[in-house]
């Protein structure tokens, strides 16, 4: 969605449409590649203790509801404002569809 819109508002201009969405996404890009990187080791570790800690404690944490519901945010664009930036409310999001979008020619 946020690279149709930010096309259909410079057709002519791809480079300051690319950039428009670079814009528009880099807080929440930003945010889901710090939560991978430090993650990841754990996730993928060769290490003993590490995955002896997921196992014990990411289980039991997801299904606290403060947990859970943070996960459920972030995963919904609800946290580094990315439906915000582009003028879409978190109902709204689920609604759309690229087939919804007209891209120029």
């Amino acid at each position: 969605y946020a690279l149709a819109k930010a096309i259909a508002q410079k057709p002519k201009d791809l480079g300051e449409s690319l950039h428009t969405y670079v814009k528009w996404r880099g807080l929440h890009v930003r945010l889901y590649q710090a939560l991978t990187w430090a993650f990841t080791p754990v996730y993928q570790s060769d290490q003993k203790l590490l995955p002896l800690l997921r196992d014990r404690l990411a289980g039991p944490l997801m299904g606290l509801s403060p947990v859970s519901a943070l996960l459920a945010a972030l995963v919904a664009g609800q946290i580094g404002r990315p439906l915000k930036t582009l003028g879409l409310r978190p109902n709204e999001a689920g609604a759309l569809g690229l087939q919804e979008q007209k891209l120029p020619h």
